[in-house]
């Protein structure tokens, strides 16, 4: 008896056949009844509790008339595009909206955050609630946990969860082409958010699927928060594998990750006499940022010559005076600050055949922000010209 209702309209499965018919209230109720009846059938917990928090939504939506609640998300450091636009929405006097931030209680920015405005455990049975009763999930991140909180009970609210409209607001300038992961049915956005003329023409081709009224070219809005405060900091901030990730551990890696050529090369950058006898010299300080999928490698690689970073993106970008990165479109927000950047593809075949990139509209070597080099030594004796020079962005 499951049914989809919207717009005086009920859609419900009659055998192996779909039937679309009108409906008004009165038809709508009766129709809810008979599907509450036929959980209530099932005797599981699941179907029990989604009984009772059915019948409190159909009353609340009758009975209450407040704003309509916003559920902003964002990564799990919480430093990312949803938090601020969540810091924007909590400033702005006026707005027609509820916005909730939704994070885990047990990260240190929940505290944080909550001194900006209304706050919620993603753990709870309160944001459970609030996503049944919310409009619009607006995230920096496509966590279909978040989205589909409820277990084993998920289906039972398949019909509520369907009118929930998701807004992606990325968490990057997409440079390369990853229809494969962000085409429109791998998550069915109502609005993808882009940054450049380039990356809206490129996210419209066929192979992503979308209509050209669910691709808002707006920017992004961490990009209204970067400032600067630049420190002798050498800034090396490597991009994830697909292929080295073990993905039955949220951060895990392959096995074999120490012979991989990504450990081998950036293991051997971060240890390069050369390099750090340069650094010295001229008195700056080599940093690692690892990729967050990737923070379980971090003990693997010998660190003992480098700082690790635990900062926010925000903070690094700030406080760098030079980043080294290798496909990360992340680092656009670095050049943005007119800082330079040095890019190492070392491993170009196997990166663009085994990951979830592809190459796109972006040539590194036509459109980047700094000079692209394919190998150890070359890469040490780029980053030792930018800091004899103190780093100072080039003419070109």
């Amino acid at each position: 008896y499951q049914y989809y209702f919207s717009n005086n309209w009920i859609l419900k499965a009659k055998g192996c056949l779909l039937r679309l018919e009108r409906a008004g209230k009165r038809k709508r109720i009766k129709n809810e009844v008979k599907y509450l009846s036929s959980l209530l059938k099932n005797r599981t917990k699941y179907d029990y509790k989604s009984v009772i928090c059915r019948i409190a939504l159909f009353i609340s939506n009758f009975m209450v008339h407040d704003k309509k609640i916003w559920i902003i998300s964002d990564n799990f450091l919480a430093d990312d595009n949803g938090i601020a636009f969540f810091r924007f929405l909590c400033q702005k006097k006026g707005k027609k909206c509820c916005p909730y931030f939704v994070v885990d209680k047990k990260q240190m920015q929940y505290y944080t955050i909550k001194k900006m405005g209304r706050v919620v455990d993603r753990n709870s049975r309160v944001y459970k609630w609030l996503l049944l009763r919310s409009c619009v999930t607006i995230s920096s991140v496509v966590d279909i946990g978040l989205r589909f909180p409820f277990g084993q009970g998920n289906s039972n609210y398949r019909d509520i969860l369907a009118k929930k409209r998701f807004v992606f607001l990325q968490h990057g300038i997409i440079t390369d082409d990853l229809s494969l992961e962000h085409n429109k049915y791998c998550y069915q956005p109502s609005g993808f958010i882009v940054s450049a003329k380039k990356e809206y023409e490129s996210i419209l081709e066929e192979k992503y699927h979308y209509y050209d009224n669910e691709v808002w070219l707006t920017g992004m809005p961490r990009i209204d928060f970067l400032y600067n405060n630049s420190k002798k900091n050498i800034t090396i901030m490597p991009t994830w594998r697909y292929y080295l990730k073990d993905n039955h551990v949220k951060y895990g890696v392959v096995e074999d990750f120490k012979e991989s050529d990504f450990y081998i090369f950036y293991n051997s950058l971060l240890n390069s006499e050369k390099l750090h006898k340069a650094a010295n010299c001229f008195g700056y300080k080599i940093c690692f940022k690892p990729h967050p999928l990737l923070l379980d490698a971090v003990e693997l690689f010998d660190l003992r010559k480098v700082t690790l970073l635990s900062d926010n993106y925000k903070t690094i970008y700030a406080e760098s005076s030079l980043i080294i990165t290798d496909y990360s479109s992340a680092c656009i927000d670095f050049a943005y600050l007119y800082k330079p950047l040095v890019y190492t593809h070392f491993d170009r075949e196997i990166f663009f055949a085994k990951h979830v990139y592809r190459p796109g509209y972006f040539d590194y070597e036509r459109d980047g922000f700094g000079e692209v080099e394919y190998d150890l030594d070359s890469t040490v004796d780029r980053i030792i010209e930018y800091m004899e020079n103190g780093c100072q962005l080039k003419e070109k």
